[in-house]
């Protein structure tokens, strides 16, 4: 995305891969809130796998030419490890006033979901923040396009998937 879409805006950054029965479950979720909730948040899908993957991924998951949110790649997995994410789907809330972490987690596991309860708490913060003025013009969330050094594409293949974690619920297709 660009500074001016992310502007006095919520960003939701989930990191997930396409092999990853969970993260393919949450694709629809991620769209709905996208759509909801697109005055407040912008969200940004972050997969581990290349477009290709992306692309070839079975029908009612993801239609990569309808998603309401933005998806990038990073086979070399920079930001889950520069964050210490070791399960995935994970996501990270950062609010628009300086960027911190407001919500933390896998927005659709049981008990601990990102459901619209949580998310109106949190927005409602935010948007008594922007119509007082608070928020600045220039989002503190950047996000930048680069290739991985050959370290980075190297620790991707040390990646422990015994840590990834499935929820309940449809079986993927």
């Amino acid at each position: 995305p660009k500074p001016e879409d992310l502007a006095g805006k919520y960003v939701l950054v989930e990191m997930w891969a396409t092999w990853c029965p969970p993260c393919r479950r949450s694709l629809p979720y991620l769209n709905f809130i996208a759509k909801q909730y697109k005055d407040d948040l912008v969200v940004v899908s972050i997969c581990e796998t290349d477009e290709k993957a992306i692309r070839n991924m079975p029908s009612g998951r993801l239609d990569p030419d309808n998603v309401e949110y933005f998806i990038a790649v990073d086979t070399g997995r920079r930001l889950a490890n520069k964050l210490g994410v070791r399960g995935i789907p994970h996501a990270i809330l950062l609010e628009p006033s300086v960027g911190g972490v407001v919500w933390e987690g896998t927005p659709t596991a049981p008990r601990y979901e990102l459901d619209d309860k949580t998310l109106e708490k949190i927005f409602k913060i935010g948007r008594k923040m922007r119509d007082d003025g608070l928020l600045p013009k220039v989002s503190p969330v950047k996000f930048a396009v680069s290739e991985p050094t050959d370290e980075e594409r190297a620790s991707r293949r040390n990646v422990d998937a015994k840590n990834v974690q499935d929820v309940p619920g449809e079986p993927s297709r």
